[in-house]
């Protein structure tokens, strides 16, 4: 397995990784995420660091596998999966709603959720 193809199984493991940094179940544990941007907390502030670092991988893999003509089969076929994992899976995440940044779901009375960014514990029944 030569540089490029290395890059790219990196950059899938930080699409694993930054699934998990999103969906981790933080405020079910009692971990409190800071703030540290005004709206942006502790956890969006490093999954956009770490989508950076797997964007410029990309980039990265492409221009040694040309440079070097290292481009081979597996190449072909997992980087654009794992740019399509990265880019989509990210997507999707962000447009689920965020449990750990401080807001909830309740049902808002029109057979649809609204979110809300205060305290849940008032709609616990």
């Amino acid at each position: 397995m030569n540089l490029p193809n290395k890059i790219t199984v990196f950059r899938m493991a930080m699409v694993v990784v930054i699934w998990l940094a999103m969906l981790f179940p933080y405020s079910s544990l009692g971990i409190e995420v800071p703030f540290i941007f005004g709206e942006v907390n502790l956890v969006y502030f490093i999954v956009f660091w770490l989508f950076v670092i797997a964007s410029f991988s990309d980039f990265l893999d492409g221009h040694i596998a040309r440079k070097y003509n290292l481009v081979t089969n597996f190449g072909k076929f997992m980087d654009p999966i794992a740019d399509k994992l990265l880019v989509n899976g990210l997507l999707i995440i962000l447009l689920v709603p965020s449990y750990h940044s401080g807001g909830c779901l309740y049902p808002d009375g029109y057979s649809s959720y609204s979110y809300v960014n205060y305290d849940c514990s008032r709609f616990d029944s």
